[in-house]
């Protein structure tokens, strides 16, 4: 019971720490796509901490992953560096016993796993995809900060000096269209469920080009135009409707596509993808035992970068298999599942069978000085040629 408190305490510390700056570093990289989509608003921040909060869950769902690995596999290095790993397995205390809290806390993260995909991500992506319509219905208003230029499409842009929510109405307006330039003092504005933007101009004047460098004016007192506005598609693809989908939804979707015999199952390929999160949370935690010890006076990185791609390549792995296997979407994710299961029991076996940081040591003498002495050559070779 000492041993583990001892190891959870070691494991937990870590573990808040690299979900936190797992989440934050995902929610930074897509910080430039969402500044990009919202750039046309008003009040661009709100709906920046609106969409980044909607995203959390899908963020949340790959940083447990991570933090989970990172964690374990940092405590047992740092056990190591200190000798207490050894000890541990000098006293004869089983590798099976020392993964009893990892195992635990893999388990736990599993059940996180599927509440999130199965419930958190799919309702915040839905409410994701409400607002970006309400954005292209312009419920948040039509353009950006006025007195600059907003650009509607290819051929438009436009600006005006201001503008009154309550009333719709524009002041000082300017429109250039496919080189028809329009002016006026005032104009109502109103939107469609497209986006499109209806101007009723008043009070102003259009310039209509003609050939030779000439021009036609015509002032009017009221002129109604259409703009047709083309926002940035947030990046959902259609074939991934079904992850706005909750579990009740999903298994109704299931059902129907059972009774109807389609040739493709994509609910149930999209069901059997959340459940491949929560399997490799069962087995990270004896992949991060194997890889995170090190050989005495070892220091190598080469275990947890083989750890950390291994999970990039896992998450990557299960977009493609949905989208892939969505005919025999069992089958394929009982072979990639299956796969990965597979390949840790070896990893695990190999490390239990040798003793501490024998995994290290394998990948340091077989792989990476290898590959690091083959790329010394090529730039060396590189550099005289």
């Amino acid at each position: 019971m000492l041993l583990d408190r001892y190891l959870l305490r070691r494991i937990l510390r870590p573990f808040v720490a690299v979900l936190v700056c797992t989440v934050a570093i995902l929610l930074l990289e897509n910080l430039a796509r969402l500044m990009e989509l919202l750039q046309h608003v008003r009040d661009p921040l709100t709906l920046l901490a609106k969409s980044s909060f909607y995203l959390l869950p899908e963020y949340l769902g790959i940083g447990l992953l991570v933090a989970l690995f990172l964690s374990i596999a940092l405590a047992i290095r740092t056990l190591s560096l200190h000798g207490e790993w050894q000890i541990f397995a000098a006293a004869g205390i089983t590798p099976v016993r020392l993964c009893l809290i990892p195992f635990l806390l893999g388990m736990a993260c599993a059940t996180i796993e599927l509440g999130i995909h199965f419930q958190f991500r799919p309702a915040a992506e839905y409410r994701l995809d409400s607002l970006f319509s309400d954005v292209r219905r312009g419920l948040y208003g039509f353009g950006g900060n006025f007195g600059e230029i907003i650009q509607l499409d290819d051929t438009t842009v436009m600006t005006a000096d201001g503008f009154e929510r309550s009333t719709g109405r524009l002041a000082h307006i300017f429109i250039a269209q496919r080189g028809t330039v329009y002016t006026a003092r005032s104009a109502f504005i109103s939107l469609d469920g497209n986006g499109d933007i209806y101007l009723l101009l008043e009070q102003g004047q259009s310039i209509v080009p003609r050939r030779s460098d000439h021009f036609d004016a015509v002032s009017f007192g009221r002129l109604r135009i259409r703009l047709a506005r083309t926002e940035p598609d947030p990046g959902h693809r259609p074939d991934t409707a079904f992850d706005r989908l909750a579990y009740r939804e999903l298994m109704r979707h299931i059902g129907l596509e059972r009774e109807a015999d389609m040739g493709t199952r994509k609910a149930l390929a999209s069901f059997a993808s959340r459940c491949a999160y929560a399997a490799i949370a069962l087995l990270l935690p004896f992949l991060a035992l194997a890889l995170g010890a090190l050989p005495v006076r070892g220091r190598s990185p080469y275990g947890i970068g083989a750890g950390i791609l291994a999970i990039v390549g896992y998450i990557r792995l299960v977009a493609y298999v949905e989208t892939a296997a969505a005919t025999h979407p069992i089958a394929g994710f009982g072979f990639l599942v299956g796969g990965y299961g597979s390949a840790i029991a070896m990893i695990w076996r190999a490390e239990c069978r040798h003793g501490p940081g024998s995994v290290e040591t394998w990948l340091a003498t077989r792989l990476a000085r290898p590959i690091a002495a083959r790329i010394a050559r090529f730039q060396t070779h590189f550099r005289t040629a």
